[in-house]
């Protein structure tokens, strides 16, 4: 998993063709400012890009089946909920679903 991680680093995932969509599920809340700012922590730290969205409208924050806030959500995929994991924790998620997109891509061609 480590090389893989640094393999992605190096690779830059724009540069394989990987696009991560993250959205921070809550109402804007002190802990979900410190969710949103640890995500784009691990993102940097990958030297990833990706689409976050802020997710404020509790009929949105439902549709997702979380029981409290904040929420992070990578590609469709509840990570966590009700709690602010650190960025080391979410760049294992990033690295983790980037390796999957990328897989997914190379099974498609």
């Amino acid at each position: 998993m480590r090389l893989q991680l640094l393999q992605l680093r190096y690779a830059g995932a724009e540069r394989a063709g990987v696009n991560m969509d993250i959205k921070v599920l809550g109402p804007g809340c002190g802990n979900c400012q410190r969710l949103y700012a640890e995500a784009v922590k691990a993102l940097q730290q990958l030297g990833m890009t990706a689409t976050i969205t802020k997710v404020e409208k509790f009929e949105e924050i439902r549709a997702y089946r979380i029981m409290a806030t904040p929420g992070l959500v990578i590609n469709g995929q509840v990570k966590a909920a009700g709690r602010i994991p650190n960025a080391s924790e979410i760049t294992t998620w990033l690295a983790t679903a980037a390796m999957d997109e990328e897989q997914a891509a190379g099974g498609k061609s």
